[in-house]
């Protein structure tokens, strides 16, 4: 079993060594092999990593694929699969509003959700995209753009009071 991961492992790795120390073993128990494409808060961590680790500092190729942690607009030829940005959508508007993290998809890249309670969110332009994967709580529902620009007046006309 392997597993990759795009960057950001954890937000602040000198901040909270016990955390990082744990997850090591946690991947450890769980996986065979673990890649890890360092990401732009994760700093130069290589000490202390097991053997199972291997470290790629800007991407790694995975078949037809290429993981990386932040896309490269000048890389059209190969599809792209990163994080970075933290997506979320935003449906309604002011305190009416709920933002919940998101796949990505376009037809050169697809861009990873977050999960972690200190990574926010960046809202993305849905007219910049074509499919998205909406996580809510335990579900993940499948959304065109189109699609999502219906849903998101429905959810405004729901919760919006009527005079």
């Amino acid at each position: 079993k392997k597993i990759f991961i795009l960057g950001d492992l954890v937000h602040r790795p000198g901040q909270h060594p016990e955390s990082f120390e744990e997850l090591i073993l946690r991947l450890e128990f769980l996986v065979d092999e673990t890649h890890w494409i360092q990401g732009n808060h994760d700093g130069n961590k290589k000490k202390g990593l097991p053997k199972s680790w291997c470290i790629h500092r800007n991407y790694f190729d995975l078949g037809p694929f290429r993981l990386r942690h932040e896309a490269l607009v000048e890389e059209d030829q190969v599809f792209q699969i990163y994080g970075h940005v933290h997506p979320c959508l935003k449906f309604g508007d002011g305190r009416d509003r709920l933002r919940l993290p998101c796949f990505a998809l376009k037809h050169d890249r697809l861009l990873l959700p977050s999960f972690g309670v200190l990574t926010g969110g960046f809202e993305l332009v849905k007219e910049e995209w074509e499919e998205f994967m909406i996580c809510a709580g335990d579900q993940i529902m499948p959304m065109t753009s189109s699609k999502l620009q219906h849903a998101n007046r429905k959810f405004i006309r729901r919760f919006t009071p009527k005079k």
